[in-house]
């Protein structure tokens, strides 16, 4: 007997596309009523259901028609009371969190994935502070006490964290201070054809305090600097092939045991080169996906690396022609396409 099954789906066009074929091929009743609720669109979607549906203890698979999608199946319109009844069911136990306001109101919370506090109070403290001193060239302790709205103590408290962060520019040259009291100024290493680029970075760095000074050097010097790590920070570029190369999501870039002139090779983390090693040494999808989250969770968490920009790749193709097959690293122009194409009837 197949079972009772309710949809639920993200607003984006191919979730609904996604929905309407189900709905067709399955029906559609209301959760309540479900033997098992089937979510399409990305962690966001999946996350809500979660929690929306949380009091009723019915199974929740996801199916990915979305952006990110770490916590869902792949999607397949195919044969979707058997894929149901192969899910290997995993029982959730999130975290339960009661906070009490400044006001004495109690809030009650499921972390499923996450519950963040903030200390409002002194983030919004300190962010007065850094405003007020952006805009002025000299302003004294009572000048700054009658402004902002603290107390002498709390603002004294406020101002020596603020200096001990490095966040305090006494100058007022427009570039903080280290600890050592001399301004924070990085070296940029560049090749000399990524010098727009670097006009860029450096701009923004300044607008938020920090000093850039650019050498700008030819591949060959950039490649032997580069190797010898004399430098802060530096400009490069990926590839579709270095995405995938190594053990694919960029680590072939970091990976301290790889050598090359577009490799950085910057993290010798222990913990890194063995996720490394766990991808390569694996074919397993399932602990492909939970690698992938790894990865993204450690360039999260460690900024080996920081992308400034994607771009799109738009390939024309004639529509009178079908028969196209686009892959991540040579677009359209592959054995599929030349062997597949054919005249649109």
């Amino acid at each position: 007997m197949s079972p009772r099954i309710a949809f639920a789906a993200s607003k984006t066009e191919e979730a609904q596309s996604a929905l309407v074929a189900l709905r067709a091929a399955h029906g559609d009743i209301k959760p309540v009523d479900a033997d098992v609720i089937v979510a399409l669109g990305g962690d966001g979607l999946m996350l809500q259901t979660l929690h929306r549906n949380m009091p009723s203890d019915t199974p929740i698979y996801g199916m990915h028609r979305g952006t990110v999608g770490f916590l869902l199946n792949e999607f397949a319109e195919d044969n979707l009371p058997a894929r149901l009844a192969a899910a290997q069911l995993t029982i959730i136990h999130p975290l339960l969190m009661h906070a009490t306001d400044a006001s004495g109101t109690t809030h009650r919370h499921h972390a499923i994935n996450e519950v963040s506090v903030f200390r409002q109070t002194y983030q919004a403290a300190r962010l007065r502070i850094l405003t007020l001193l952006s805009g002025l060239d000299v302003a004294d302790f009572t000048f700054l006490l009658n402004t902002v709205g603290l107390t002498k103590g709390n603002l004294s408290s406020h101002m020596d964290k603020l200096e001990k962060a490095g966040y305090i520019d006494s100058d007022k040259n427009g570039i903080v201070e280290g600890k050592d009291g001399d301004d924070i100024i990085l070296n940029l290493l560049i090749r000399n054809s990524y010098a727009r680029e670097a006009e860029l970075v450096k701009e923004y760095l300044e607008k938020v305090g920090i000093g850039v000074e650019v050498r700008s050097v030819e591949d060959n010097t950039w490649f032997e600097l580069k190797d010898k790590l004399e430098y802060d920070i530096t400009l490069t570029r990926t590839t579709p092939w270095g995405m995938l190369m190594h053990a694919g999501w960029a680590t072939g870039y970091f990976d301290s045991r790889r050598t090359g002139q577009g490799v950085l090779h910057t993290v010798d983390d222990e913990a890194f080169l063995t996720l490394c090693d766990n991808i390569l040494g694996t074919t397993d999808r399932t602990l492909l996906t939970g690698y992938a989250k790894e990865v993204q969770k450690y360039y999260a968490e460690n900024l080996p690396g920081i992308p400034l920009y994607w771009k799109n790749d738009i390939t024309p193709y004639n529509k009178e022609i079908t028969g196209w097959y686009s892959n991540p690293l040579y677009g359209i122009m592959n054995e599929f396409t030349f062997t597949g194409v054919k005249p649109a009837t």
